[in-house]
């Protein structure tokens, strides 16, 4: 299994993290930028800019990696999936193998000769 930074998984969700991060950045600097302001009408650039493309990307990297996790999960799934379907594979074969290997050895019996008792004539004593 791959750790750290090699796994892809790892890397995506680091990244997509970075995306909601980089929102509430957004919205910090926007609250920021509107509290200098003394007038609520240029405190509004800044909060319909800042504040709407914070909330875009907070957003955007809580739905991206909602459906990452999802994803993986889904594939985690599918592959023990397969390893069952693998392995009842190797189940039905190992007993049709031995369902043959028993007609077989019915069919080989079934084509010799029973062996009959032989024949004993009872001694006729006269006495």
């Amino acid at each position: 299994m791959r750790t750290g930074w090699r796994d892809p998984w790892v890397r995506a969700a680091v990244i997509l993290a970075m995306f909601v991060v980089a929102g509430f950045v957004v919205i910090g600097l926007a609250w920021s930028g509107s509290a200098a302001r003394g007038y609520a009408i240029y405190q509004l650039p800044w909060v319909v800019s800042g504040g709407m493309v914070g909330i875009a990307l907070v957003g955007l990297g809580i739905g991206l990696l909602d459906l990452h996790i999802w994803r993986r999960q889904a594939a985690l799934r599918r592959a023990a999936l397969g390893e069952v379907v693998r392995d009842t594979s190797e189940l039905t074969d190992a007993i049709a193998a031995r369902v043959l290997a028993r007609r077989a050895v019915a069919a080989k019996a079934a084509k010799k000769p029973a062996k009959r008792p032989a024949k004993t004539s009872p001694s006729r004593r006269r006495t």
